[in-house]
């Protein structure tokens, strides 16, 4: 009888310190943890392919995730679904068009189209399926690499220029520039274009990310860290345009005239655009050196749900 007692009280004593032992060392441990996680993140966004002739500027990023996630011995494994918002900016310091042409008096000239100060800010939402692995190292700190196919489902851009006409006259030694409207030479003003842009199908984004764990409550977890993903396009057309479409434009030197210009000219997305042959500089190069390629990076917090099935005790005594 003496023994059966012991037994019982060992036996309540052992569920006792299993049932305070903290979930982070049951991770650490043999038994496998299951979670549900919830991530969201932001940082700053770049395009890597901007040829010389164009600038990449910063923007942002911003992300959500929903993942299924398994842990065992500091190690852990995740993949989910998620979206990616991307803002992107490429700027051109400056660039002259210019076209040989007849005045509205009939006289030759050389029409110039001066555009300066020449933003366009691209925005994409991508679906995305997320990846990763990673090593809780310390009981504060892990690290993790990973991947994300992406999969963009809104892309659009929009471009603010400013642009003045001029012509340039083999009989005189100044240009007739800016303030004669009425032989299509229009002062600086400001001009805009928005419209949707041809982006890859696909991209792979190979992703790491390194930080620590925050205990929220009981079952809950919180890791904070700084990422960084690179994302490259595997599916997508090299296809390239005019950057300036005049072709809804009347350019007939007695019927021009600067409402006309402003409303239908188009300015396509540099991500898919060469200069213009009319272009006095780099005729007819590209605005970028292949296919869109974005850089991200910046600060995640992923939530941690536990959703491990408690093992069931069971406690057998018997009558002696």
């Amino acid at each position: 009888m003496l023994f059966t007692k012991r037994s019982i009280v060992l036996t309540l004593c052992v569920a006792l310190i299993c049932v305070c032992v903290p979930s982070n060392v049951m991770a650490r441990g043999s038994v496998t943890q299951h979670y549900l996680t919830l991530s969201a993140g932001g940082g700053m966004a770049q395009n890597l392919s901007a040829a010389k002739i164009a600038k990449a500027n910063p923007g942002a990023d911003a992300q959500v995730a929903f993942s299924y996630e398994i842990g065992k011995r500091g190690f852990f494994f995740n993949f989910g679904i998620g979206a990616d918002y991307l803002f992107t900016r490429t700027s051109i310091d400056g660039f002259t068009e210019q076209t040989p042409r007849l005045d509205k008096d009939g006289r030759q000239i050389l029409y110039n189209m001066v555009f300066s100060d020449y933003m366009e800010k691209q925005h994409t939402l991508l679906a995305s399926v997320p990846v990763q692995f990673g090593y809780r190292f310390h009981r504060y700190a892990y690290f993790a690499v990973g991947a994300k196919v992406q999969m963009p489902l809104i892309t659009q851009y929009s471009v603010t220029t400013k642009m003045y006409t001029e012509g340039v006259y083999p009989n005189l030694i100044d240009v007739v520039s800016k303030n004669v409207p009425s032989y299509g030479y229009y002062p600086e003003e400001k001009y805009t274009y928005s419209s949707k842009y041809d982006a890859p199908t696909l991209y792979v984004t190979p992703m790491a990310e390194v930080g620590g764990f925050l205990r929220l409550a009981r079952g809950i977890t919180c890791r904070v860290g700084l990422f960084v993903e690179y994302a490259i396009p595997v599916v997508g057309s090299h296809k390239t345009d005019i950057l300036v479409d005049y072709s809804e434009v009347d350019l007939n030197p007695q019927t021009q005239n600067r409402s006309n210009m402003a409303d239908n000219i188009r300015f396509r997305s540099m991500l898919n655009a060469q200069y213009n042959a009319t272009m006095t500089e780099h005729a007819g190069e590209k605005l970028m050196k292949g296919l869109a390629e974005n850089i991200t990076f910046g600060v995640r917090a992923t939530f941690r749900f536990n959703v491990t099935q408690s093992p069931s005790i069971c406690i057998c005594v018997t009558d002696n």
